[in-house]
């Protein structure tokens, strides 16, 4: 009796288990649905990631030839699970268990360079001899001992104190590929249009102290630049916004928190290269400034939001050109208007760089109607330039605003004809040192040229 009762209640629970779990598998079922077809709402999918500060995978166009050879809906699946609701909180969620769990990887954002062991110090007989110099206008603090400061390094970038700097690891093959670009590019415009070339510096090499610069296995950008401007045709003109830099180190020319450069450091360059270019120089309180608090760029995100950056956001100043307010947009498929400056305080922390110009379009134009001589630039660039060129406006009646890294999805030809079509008189080449060195940006300049 005993044992068929033992019995009885083993049946019980096994037939209360099965209904348990098919409860589970229903609500399971039924969760599962719910939130597929909530994901698949288009106003609740992301466009853009904000920690990855990219865009995301849009809806694949429907042909025939990525139906039948299986792409098209491999490209769905791909924007399903790149656009997918609240996708940030959940990347940000992941990386916050792991660490939980003492697992730690390293992501680059960005335009943050991956780190190249195999050439992180530039010779002199890579790159030419450093003039005794290159250092003349370093605080003069430097030469006392290095200061005991903690670096703490994080892939391709390092936290000292309460600021990122972006490590530079020169690449001779690549840059070869920018210099080689440049040179043609002068040479074949030459007799037609000027080309200028502007390498900027990162922070690395302007505002941190020479003496904790000197422990860091960091590439000397001065003669990455010397070299760079050494091997270019002479027919380009090179312009020094190294030094202008340097003399302006201990104002706030870069971002804390941000890979970028600050609209002040974009000012003083642009005063270089109208210098060059032998144009007037507009005085920046012809401008309107406008003041945007709380950015947490690029280092903040590739830090995984160290409280030493998010305790310190950064504040972005930008400046409007008198009478002037809106570029004028190419992107695949239309046309539209942006502020030069948009209102960042509708931004979020990590996007309020996009300021300038309301960020990178393949191509773009503004029309000063106030400059009456058909006078016409093109700025070819990363979006390092985006800063800048609200004071070129006020030198060109038209300044022409290209991204090499997305031109293709509007333009398909090259510079020349390009130059030849807008009658342009002046092409600046805008780009931050690291965007030399990098394989894929070189070769998409290298293709635009021709």
């Amino acid at each position: 009796m005993k044992k068929n009762n033992e019995k009885q209640t083993r049946i019980e629970v096994l037939r209360f288990q099965r209904v348990v779990n098919a409860h589970m598998i229903r609500i399971f079922f039924i969760l599962w649905m719910s939130v597929s077809l909530v994901a698949l709402v288009p106003t609740l999918r992301p466009a853009f990631s904000v920690t990855e500060k990219r865009e995301l995978h849009k809806f694949p166009e429907f042909s025939f030839s990525a139906l039948f050879s299986g792409d098209y809906f491999d490209d769905i699946g791909l924007w399903y699970s790149d656009t997918f609701p609240l996708r940030d909180r959940f990347v940000d969620l992941g990386t916050r268990m792991q660490s939980a769990f003492g697992i730690k990887s390293i992501e680059i954002h960005g335009e943050v360079a991956p780190d190249n062991t195999e050439e992180k110090n530039i010779s002199s007989e890579q790159v030419g001899t450093v003039s005794e110099n290159t250092e003349s206008n370093a605080s003069s603090e430097s030469a006392s001992s290095a200061p005991d400061v903690v670096i703490e390094k994080i892939g391709a970038m390092a936290i000292i104190d309460n600021a990122g700097y972006e490590y530079y690891n020169f690449d001779k093959k690549n840059t070869d590929i920018y210099v080689s670009a440049v040179s043609r590019a002068a040479d074949k415009l030459a007799g037609k249009s000027r080309v200028f070339n502007a390498v900027i510096p990162t922070s690395i090499a302007v505002t941190l102290d020479d003496r904790v610069a000197a422990r860091m296995s960091s590439s000397n950008q001065k003669a990455a630049i010397d070299y760079i401007y050494g091997n270019v045709s002479k027919n380009a003109v090179c312009t020094d916004v190294y030094t202008t830099l340097r003399n302006h180190r201990n104002e706030y020319i870069y971002f804390r928190t941000d890979h970028h450069w600050t609209a002040h450091g974009a000012y003083y360059s642009y005063c270089e290269l109208m210098k060059s270019a032998s144009k007037p120089i507009t005085n920046l309180s012809s401008f309107k400034e406008f003041k945007f608090e709380g950015l947490l760029g690029s280092f903040y995100s590739t830090s995984k939001m160290s409280p030493k950056l998010g305790n310190t956001p950064d504040t972005v100043y930008a400046y409007e050109p008198p009478g002037l307010q809106y570029i004028h947009t190419y992107e695949k498929g239309f046309e539209k208007d942006y502020h030069i400056v948009s209102n960042a305080d509708k931004l979020q922390p990590s996007e309020k760089y996009l300021t300038f110009i309301c960020g990178d379009h393949p191509l773009g134009v503004v029309t000063n109607d106030n400059i009456t001589d058909n006078s016409a630039c093109l700025v070819i660039k990363e979006s390092f330039g985006n800063a800048m060129i609200a004071y070129l406006t006020q030198d060109y009646h038209k300044v022409y605003v290209l991204d090499y890294r997305k031109i293709k999805s509007v333009y398909s030809g090259k510079l020349e004809s390009f130059v030849s079509e807008h009658a342009i008189n002046d092409v600046f080449f805008i780009n931050n040192i690291s965007a030399t060195r990098n394989a894929q940006l070189v070769n998409l300049i290298s293709d635009f040229v021709g």
